[in-house]
């Protein structure tokens, strides 16, 4: 009797209010009131937005724009550990897709929920070993082995050098090998992480639909007496039960299979030498650190937030939550709507470059089966009154 007045207390209050509120008007009864005898489902309090709606949160990227393989355990990108794993190889309550046996004296260690596997070799604080996926080819095997090869202060290879590095297999397909030895960097954003003679081995997978990365750094001769070890993990890599099928083994669509374009240069601008990879690079007359290009990339090219929170990160700017970046300005352009982003700040480019009060513009194009994007720095001064043509140059872009 008394759960009864305790309902009826308030709906009576309520009833009143809408009474005194709505004088003269029709109002209407309540007359089918039950109690529920099942409660709702609830979502946990502490899961985060990307759990709550399955996408990939890049606030875990870097600082410095998600370079997916940074590997500084500090610095939150993808190879920076990873929360929640359980032990003897298979991950907690995330439902994450591999399976894995740990080489005797290595242990699991905790990180950012972008890993699908993070472990280091016990008593060796500087060793950190990762396993990652991505969707899409994740920018293609030779731009993120000459990631790699940057973080260790070595030299960009070419398709040819790429084509003749060792393979191993990961989950029955071959996968590039890389043996990297020099200073090792931390990865881009990372503080306090180098090591000056130290060591990377890291091996790339890239499918239609994924890329897959291990990786292993550390000081040189740590890894070195652990190489066997690295390889013994890799081999033991499969894909979890609830995980489903691996994609098929198929190779990754060409560059050559991708579109050409066409552009128009606004009348203040001219085109410029570029460098190997990009489709033209053009910049204002006279500008002497600024340049813009177009990149294109087969796939997803890592998708519209990684690449806007990438170039956020080179200019020491914060990542964006998915939210704020839908809320980004788009223009049309290649019959879909282009993503427009700028920022200020310090530029710090991945081949070296430092520009102090820079601007940077920039745009993402995401088709069915390419990402397009277009990117203008240089100095504040050099890109003042630009915008307008850097947009004009983005909406002249058309396939031939």
């Amino acid at each position: 009797m008394r759960r009864a007045t305790l309902l009826l207390a308030p709906l009576l209050a309520a009833c009143a209010l809408l009474a005194a509120c709505g004088q003269g008007e029709e109002t209407h009864e309540f007359s089918d009131i039950r109690d529920r005898t099942k409660p709702r489902s609830t979502v946990p309090p502490n899961i985060t937005a990307a759990q709550r709606y399955g996408y990939r949160d890049p606030r875990a990227m870097g600082p410095h724009g998600g370079d997916p393989h940074g590997g500084n355990p500090h610095g939150g990108d993808p190879h920076a550990g990873m929360a929640g794993m359980g032990h003897g190889g298979t991950m907690g309550a995330g439902a994450k897709p591999f399976t894995w046996k740990t080489p005797e004296g290595w242990e699991e260690v905790k990180g950012s929920s972008s890993r699908d596997g993070s472990w280091r070799v016990k008593g060796e604080p500087q060793t950190d070993i990762s396993l990652s996926k991505l969707r899409g080819t994740g920018g293609g095997t030779l731009l993120n082995v000459n990631r790699w090869r940057k973080q260790m202060g070595a030299a960009d290879l070419d398709q040819a050098a790429l084509d003749a590095l060792p393979k191993l297999k990961v989950l029955d397909r071959d996968a590039v090998y890389v043996n990297i030895p020099g200073r090792y960097g931390g990865g881009m954003g990372s503080k306090g992480a180098s090591i000056e003679d130290a060591r990377m081995l890291g091996v790339v997978l890239t499918l239609p639909t994924a890329a897959i990365f291990v990786k292993f750094t550390g000081p040189s001769k740590v890894v070195e007496a652990n190489q066997a070890k690295f390889e013994q993990l890799v081999a033991s890599i499969e894909m979890a039960a609830h995980g489903g099928a691996a994609p098929p083994a198929q190779p990754a669509p060409k560059r050559g299979g991708l579109p050409s374009f066409t552009w128009t240069i606004p009348e203040s601008w001219e085109q410029r030498k570029g460098r190997m990879g990009r489709v033209v690079t053009v910049a204002p007359k006279g500008a002497k650190e600024t340049d813009c290009y177009l990149y294109l990339l087969g796939g997803d090219g890592g998708g519209i937030d990684l690449n806007i929170n990438r170039w956020r990160g080179q200019m020491g700017q914060k990542p964006l939550t998915p939210e704020e970046i839908a809320g980004l300005e788009r223009v049309d352009a290649l019959g879909t709507k282009a993503v427009l982003m700028k920022a200020g700040g310090a530029y710090g480019g991945q081949s070296g470059e430092n520009i102090q009060g820079a601007t940077l513009y920039g745009a993402v194009i995401l088709k069915d089966s390419y990402l397009l994007t277009v990117k203008m720095r240089g100095p504040a001064s050099e890109l003042e009154g630009e915008w307008d043509n850097f947009v004009a140059f983005l909406r002249s872009v058309k396939e031939k």
